[in-house]
């Protein structure tokens, strides 16, 4: 990126919105991850805009960040942008009740686990489907986030999208194709803001629903340590966990990385993992796995950068 492309970049955001050569270990869960040319944090429509825009017109590559919990950036780092939306796209709303059904509209920078603390509260069920899930509603929704047999395109109405051509869409659930971990839609748009529709019922109900959902999570997947949640989509069964442990690799480290003793689909980083130590501890997983049943894992994660 030229010294002109970053006096232009930085005009188009506030102070302190445009930083280049960014560690995208600071903006991951993991705390992994080498530097990014330029991190844009655009806080209102019209830069989000413009962001793209200047990006279009400069043919510089760019994607969505959220708040890197199933996202890695290899070592060498990403060219290109980062974007990622700020305060003006983290809102929560009650739009209206119809037939005890409950719609509710939220930007896709709003936590998800605030999401979900006020969706319990408000008595909206379903809420509890994204209970233990990381990140930014709007990443949950572009990886069809959920538990169980429920996901969050099950409560999904529509999602108001922008283009590459800086036009604002409002798509309808029926016109959005989910798949497992994954809404099919260009990298190039930006998912805004998302309204959904859930059950009304007693509070008490969600509350209850959401409070078991944590302690099964507790029992079952390693928590207060640092990871991208799970990091292989499961097959049909067996799960991909069970699978990466009767590989026998349940604990193993590489480097920093190591495979969790608590859920084997989960990979942590021990205090000085990279990016390379997690990419590497993946393919043996992928290799290990493959060799003994012939299935080939396919990531949940997205890896980018330079190898």
């Amino acid at each position: 990126m030229t010294r002109e492309q970053k006096e232009e970049l930085l005009n188009l955001c506030p102070v302190g919105k445009v930083l280049f050569d960014e560690p995208m270990s600071r903006h991951c869960l993991m705390g992994v991850g080498g530097p990014v040319e330029a991190l844009v944090v655009p806080e209102t429509m019209e830069e989000l805009k413009g962001v793209i825009a200047w990006a279009m017109e400069r043919k510089v590559d760019y994607r969505f960040w959220g708040a890197g919990s199933n996202t890695l950036v290899r070592d060498r780092g990403l060219r290109g942008l980062a974007i990622r939306l700020g305060q003006g796209f983290d809102f929560l709303k009650s739009e209206r009740e119809l037939d005890g059904f409950a719609l509710v509209s939220a930007g896709a920078a709003t936590p998800t686990r605030r999401f979900v603390e006020w969706g319990a509260k408000e008595g909206l069920e379903g809420v509890e489907t994204l209970s233990g899930c990381c990140g930014t509603l709007g990443g949950n929704v572009l990886t069809n986030a959920g538990a169980g047999e429920k996901a969050i395109a099950d409560f999904v109405e529509e999602i108001t999208v922008v283009d590459r051509e800086g036009r604002e869409l409002t798509m309808k659930r029926s016109a959005l194709r989910f798949e497992y971990r994954e809404l099919k839609i260009p990298k190039t748009m930006a998912v805004v803001r998302a309204l959904f529709r859930f059950k009304k019922t007693e509070p008490s109900e969600v509350e209850a629903a959401v409070s078991a959902r944590a302690v099964a999570r507790e029992e079952s997947q390693p928590t207060g340590v640092r990871s991208l949640g799970c990091v292989f989509k499961n097959p049909q069964k067996p799960q991909a966990g069970v699978l990466i442990e009767e590989a026998g690799l349940k604990g193993v480290r590489i480097g920093g990385a190591r495979v969790s003793s608590v859920h084997a689909n989960f990979i942590i980083n021990e205090g000085k993992a990279s990016a390379r130590d997690v990419c590497v501890l993946m393919g043996l997983i992928r290799e290990r796995v493959k060799e003994r049943t012939g299935i080939v894992l396919e990531p949940e994660i997205e890896v980018l950068g330079e190898e």
